[in-house]
């Protein structure tokens, strides 16, 4: 690898009135589905890879593990962004870091992420293939 600093990824998203509870805050099923979202929208904007390469590669990179810590609510219609960036790699996996802002800039979740990687051929675990995972580095 060229570098040891990663490529951090920013995404900028709005609380849709469906994610909301009867309390106005977005409900919490729907932090996940923006981290993941988030995760992939990275990769094709800032690793060029989009699905049809993620779809062609040998290997599909799952989520194993999430952890989420909430500690401020979010409301309907308010603004955020998303920032994540690789911290960890052992063998077959990666942790990734997740920070979610208002557009107060107040940190309203914190959030720790295990992916995988698996060999599509036999869906065991493997190695990111050469190329893949200094992506995730700048130069």
């Amino acid at each position: 690898m060229q570098s040891l600093e990663p490529v951090v990824f920013l995404t900028k998203h709005r609380v849709r009135f469906r994610e909301v509870d009867m309390y106005g805050h977005m409900n919490m099923a729907h932090y996940l589905t923006y981290f993941q979202d988030h995760r992939f929208e990275g990769m094709r904007n800032h690793l060029q890879l989009g699905i049809e390469e993620l779809l062609s590669l040998p290997i599909a990179f799952h989520i194993r593990a999430v952890e989420i810590e909430y500690l401020l609510p979010m409301l309907a219609d308010q603004e955020f962004t998303i920032k994540s960036y690789v911290t960890e790699w052992k063998n077959a996996q990666c942790y990734v870091t997740l920070e979610l802002r208002r557009s107060d800039s107040e940190m309203a979740a914190t959030g720790k992420m295990r992916v995988g990687c698996i060999e599509k051929a036999t869906g065991r675990p493997c190695l990111w293939p050469a190329g893949i995972k200094e992506r995730f580095y700048g130069s």
